[in-house]
């Protein structure tokens, strides 16, 4: 009996306690447990920042535009010319009832003094005194009334020259030289592609991700650049059907992809379900068709596998593991 209880001990001691079938205690290294994330990428083309349309306020024939499809406005902010001839006349009109009325305003003054003189004199009835000083002020009216006239022509006559904003593109142009242009009807379209918008449509837990980014970046895969992006616009509204938020970044890009339709992509870091982990796939052992892994403090946690990382690590699911732990990992 005393041999035969002997011999168990020293078979026993020879297969070892269940923590050291899957692991070997002697030697190890704790290494953290860490919140498992999945990676997202959003995919979204460039627009324009702004866009305009240039819209005529007068009607009127075109007799030049200085701007095509693809240019950029530089130099010079004239995109079109409308025909001036009518206002030019109405403007000569106008002058010359000006003239006149100088003219009339100029005799009136000498007949009123002289009038004044006649009745301080007494040779002359009060009446007709104040029947040329009535119609001296009447001249002075119509005089400013042709000047207001002449600067509502002048003003006109402007409006017949239209302009675009310097370093802004031309989109679309609507008229050619020689084309009759009606009051209202759209010259040509623009668009400010100096800094660029990216529309994207993200859910909460995308928006939420955005949000943490320390230093927001984005791909453009067709060039191989990374540029810098930062939010330009989120609407305060969401989509009740796909329950997502739009928003729109907003980047920079090299004078060559001043454009729309760049494809860009921004990859976003999305934890995953609160039980789920990150550790070394070292520290994973399989034991009678179960997978294990040990505390730092020695106890073993029964885990389920999820996923294999790029990094050497692999994603586990477990409600006894918190962030606080550690996990051992053989050398």
């Amino acid at each position: 009996m005393h041999h035969t209880l002997l011999l168990f001990f020293l078979l026993l001691s020879c297969l070892g306690t269940p923590s050291s079938l899957g692991a070997k205690t002697e030697s190890f290294r704790a290494v953290p447990v860490l919140s498992a994330y999945r990676s997202v990428t959003l995919t979204g083309f460039t627009r324009a920042r702004r866009t305009m349309t240039v819209t005529s306020e007068v009607s009127a024939a075109c007799v030049s535009i200085t701007a095509d499809i693809g240019d950029r406005i530089l130099t010079t902010t004239v995109l079109a010319d409308l025909d001036t001839t009518f206002t030019d006349l109405d403007l000569r009109r106008t002058n010359v009832g000006m003239d006149q009325a100088a003219s009339r305003i100029a005799y009136l003054q000498k007949e009123t003094n002289r009038s004044r003189e006649l009745v301080r004199r007494d040779t002359q009835a009060r009446a007709d005194l104040d029947r040329l000083e009535q119609e001296l002020d009447q001249a002075r009216l119509a005089l400013a009334e042709l000047q207001v006239i002449r600067a509502e022509l002048t003003e006109r006559k402007s409006r017949h020259t239209l302009h675009a904003p310097a370093g802004w593109t031309v989109i679309d142009r609507m008229i050619e030289p020689g084309e009759w242009v009606a009051a209202g009807t759209p010259v040509a379209e623009l668009g400010d592609f100096r800094t660029l918008r990216i529309p994207l449509s993200l859910n909460p837990e995308e928006l939420t991700a955005l949000d943490a980014v320390a230093r927001l970046q984005v791909l453009l895969p067709d060039y191989g650049l990374t540029l810098d992006a930062s939010v330009f616009r989120t609407t305060p509204d969401f989509n009740p059907r796909t329950r997502k938020t739009s928003l729109e970044l907003l980047i920079t890009p090299p004078a060559t992809l001043n454009r729309g339709g760049v494809r860009c992509e921004i990859s976003l870091n999305i934890p995953e379900g609160e039980h789920t982990w990150l550790v070394p796939e070292t520290a994973v052992y399989e034991r009678y068709e179960t997978h294990w892994v040990t505390r730092g403090d020695g106890g073993e946690v029964r885990v389920i596998p999820l996923g294999t990382e790029n990094n050497g690590l692999v994603r586990i699911s477990s409600t006894e593991l918190s962030r606080k732990d550690s996990v051992r990992v053989q050398p």
